[in-house]
């Protein structure tokens, strides 16, 4: 986890793990723009953890769902993009 300019905790996903030249890399998802930015890092300097929560989102139904250990634990609403600005798949 890093921490935000508020100083409250940030978690990266990792998408893929490497070694290059003895010392081991993650690639994680990072919340800039373009969607779908990542960034590799070296692995000694993530704090690994797994987490148990699973987002659903239905663009159709425009709601999210929140899993939490397998059982549902938040929905919302949420915005769609428009036709010149789509929303992320």
């Amino acid at each position: 986890m890093a921490a935000t300019r508020a100083g409250e905790a940030n978690g990266f996903m990792v998408l893929e793990k490497a070694e290059k030249r003895g010392r081991q890399w993650l690639l994680v998802r990072i919340g800039k723009r373009p969607n779908d930015r990542s960034a590799w890092v070296p692995a000694d300097k993530v704090d690994l953890r797994q987490i148990h929560v699973r987002l659903i989102i239905s663009v159709e139904k425009r709601k999210m769902t929140m899993f939490s250990f397998g059982r549902k634990a938040w929905v919302a609403s949420v915005i769609v993009g428009k036709p010149s600005t789509p929303t992320p798949l």
